[in-house]
């Protein structure tokens, strides 16, 4: 294991064989592949140095993509990262406030991670539940119109969640 994202090299190239095609056209899929895979949901600086040599390409490329696509991140991510929707109907249905919540319930800023890793939360670009605003998304799920209370359900939901992980 090297500190490539904490994947082995079969690994990495695993992904790779899926594009074989035309690696260079599928650097987003290959880059999401990569970070689902590794440890932590992070391409780290030596799996992007690696990912621009195997498909000959500017390092620059890589993190041009890394820093454009926010699902891409460069740093280590909590288990579950409540995305909360900053658009303009969100906002005017206090985003804001769902922000300051969750700082609240977590004990943590936007953008930061709880000590045991679990959580952290950070405002993204419009995720199309506007109807519904003020939306969160975690992980694949939206969820709307949301409460002090519904954060808390949300927040006890991952907590169970990790439980039923543990349990044979």
């Amino acid at each position: 294991m090297s500190g490539l994202s904490g994947l082995s090299i079969e690994g990495r190239q695993s992904v790779l064989r899926r594009y074989s095609d035309c690696p260079r056209e599928h650097l987003l899929d290959i880059l999401l592949d990569l970070q689902r895979a590794g440890s932590g949901g992070h391409i780290d600086e030596e799996t992007a140095i690696w990912v621009a040599e195997e498909l000959d390409i500017a390092v620059a490329k890589v993190y041009e993509a890394l820093s454009f696509y926010t699902m891409l991140h460069t740093r280590e991510q909590a288990r579950f990262v409540f995305e909360v929707c900053g658009s303009t109907p969100c906002f005017v249905n206090k985003s804001q406030e769902v922000g300051e919540i969750l700082s609240r319930q977590l004990g943590v800023g936007e953008e930061q991670m709880t000590s045991d890793g679990l959580f952290a939360y950070r405002f993204v670009p419009c995720f199309g539940a506007c109807a519904e605003g003020p939306a969160i998304r975690l992980g694949d799920e939206l969820y709307g119109n949301l409460t002090e209370k519904r954060i808390r359900e949300l927040i006890m939901a991952c907590r169970d969640r990790l439980g039923e992980a543990d349990k044979p």
